[in-house]
């Protein structure tokens, strides 16, 4: 089957110079139910470091139906937003601006609430970034190709031949990859120092049948950094958890649970 003019997704970029810095008040409570988070890692070519680019980025999602373009929002490692745009829900596909390309880490949320929402790229907006997907089932002018051979959803490139958007476009793509995705948990609290207490219950958390037997679960900063913590009181019929997490330099944490855990070693008993 064909696909219609209204599957071609097309944009345009108007670079934005700089990014502002958003700051919100501190709220001493707990999130509500569980988001997703996705970790990013980004090694572009050192022949890019320091100029602007667009990363494309695959996400790894539990359930499509939590990508929401108004709760999807981009971190960096510094805590500060980046103008991002959810591309694509099925696959999941979000580009974010960097200004200053690097090796470096970015924090991907949805689900939840976004802080941030000065910051979605709605296309035909100011702060709107470009990008173009084709899904390959018939010529739709966007590409120029030589010995190329389009049909089921790709092109075929043949030997010296080629594929490029015909739209004039100042940087490359870089194309990157997800490398943790699971539940979280983000829990924002009123100190940035020292050992605390979280303690949740069936008001504050709704994930408890994702949880297995609570030695999934673990604390990471925003950035991924792992934080040391304990289990006090884990207890998934009554929907309880009671655990102690070092905080350092951040009042912001990640719970993580779900999945594997790389981080057992941090589990002080």
């Amino acid at each position: 089957m064909g696909s219609s003019p209204n599957q071609i997704k097309l944009f345009f970029l108007l670079f934005v110079l700089s990014l502002l810095m958003i700051t919100s008040l501190t709220i001493v409570v707990f999130a509500v139910g569980g988001v997703e988070f996705n970790l990013i890692y980004t090694h572009p070519s050192p022949d890019y470091f320091g100029s602007i680019g667009i990363y494309v980025v695959p996400l790894n999602v539990s359930d499509v139906s939590l990508l929401q373009q108004a709760s999807l929002y981009v971190i960096d490692s510094a805590g500060l937003p980046r103008y991002s745009y959810l591309f694509s829900s099925i696959p999941p596909l979000v580009l974010f601006l960097e200004q200053s390309l690097g090796i470096t880490t970015y924090s991907i949320y949805y689900g939840g609430t976004n802080p941030y929402t000065g910051f979605i790229a709605t296309p035909g907006t100011p702060q709107s970034i470009w990008g173009a997907f084709d899904d390959f089932d018939y010529n739709t002018g966007f590409w120029s190709t030589y010995n190329s051979i389009l049909g089921g959803g790709k092109y075929e490139v043949g030997s010296g031949g080629w594929l490029a958007l015909n739209t004039s476009y100042p940087q490359d793509f870089l194309h990157i990859f997800t490398v943790l995705g699971r539940r979280a948990l983000k829990i924002v609290l009123n100190v940035t120092e020292g050992w605390v207490i979280i303690h949740l219950t069936e008001k504050e958390f709704g994930d408890w049948e994702v949880i297995f037997d609570g030695k999934d679960i673990y604390f990471i900063h925003q950035d991924g950094t792992p934080l040391r913590y304990t289990i006090i009181y884990f207890n998934k019929r009554e929907k309880t958890l009671i655990s102690a997490v070092e905080l350092k330099r951040s009042n912001t944490v990640l719970m993580m649970y779900g999945g594997a855990n790389p981080y057992e070693n941090y589990r002080v008993e």
